[in-house]
């Protein structure tokens, strides 16, 4: 019986290996659920600042200069923007594909576009990533001295602005087999007072699918050690 429970033990352990679940990087620099009009986004072509107090005006994120700088550095991290309101080109009142800029030093001529997408409930989300800024900007991060977005919006309202870095991933858990002395002899017989496994149905205990590998082996190991 012993060989039986570990050669089971080892193919719980081989074909239900656990996972685990590997999430994006977050930095959350603004977050209102009701949404707010910024006070300097009266107009479509006013901006909200992110770091460095652009024009001298106060940042409406949560973060600092060197903060973002060490983002645009580091490589891989996306800004996320979830507002409403009507976008506007400034001279189109109602255009459907005016993008916000992310600008930085105050280089509003040369601001590089956020591509936005209706995520419903009248909410708009802009993202773009760092790299592909700083690749069309062709600057170095060091020389950032301030950030902001030029919203292209009419009553304009922010909800959250965001850094991710990376998707959701799963990672597999290394798979540890048996030692070769925890292998019983073949000739070894079960014991005389052995009782049958319970095959009745398990009840519904909420315990997550990826525990019950673990909690199978541990049965195993220790009715083989008793045995």
């Amino acid at each position: 019986m012993k060989k039986v429970l570990a050669l089971a033990l080892a193919l719980v352990v081989a074909l239900c290996a656990l996972s685990v679940a590997v999430f994006a990087d977050e930095k959350v620099v603004y977050d209102n659920p009701e949404g707010e009009q910024p006070p300097e986004c009266a107009n479509p072509w006013d901006f909200f600042g992110i770091c460095g107090a652009t024009w001298g005006r106060a940042d409406s994120c949560d973060i600092s200069v060197p903060d973002f700088v060490d983002l645009c550095q580091e490589g891989g991290w996306t800004l996320d923007i979830v507002y409403s309101g009507t976008p506007n080109n400034i001279g189109d009142a109602n255009d459907p594909n005016a993008d916000p800029k992310i600008v930085f030093n105050g280089d509003f001529d040369n601001g590089i576009l956020i591509p936005h997408v209706d995520i419903g409930d009248g909410k708009l989300e802009a993202s773009v990533a760092l790299d592909d800024v700083m690749a069309a900007y062709g600057t170095d991060p060091v020389t950032i001295s301030s950030a902001c977005v030029q919203v292209f919006t009419g009553d304009f309202k922010l909800y959250s602005v965001k850094f991710t870095n990376g998707a959701d991933t799963v990672a597999p858990v290394a798979v540890e087999t048996p030692a070769a002395d925890e292998t019983p002899a073949a000739d070894e017989a079960p014991a005389a007072d052995e009782a049958p496994a319970d095959t009745a149905p398990a009840p519904d205990t909420g315990i997550a699918l990826a525990v019950i590998p673990a909690v199978m082996a541990l049965a195993a190991v220790v009715v083989a050690k008793k045995h």
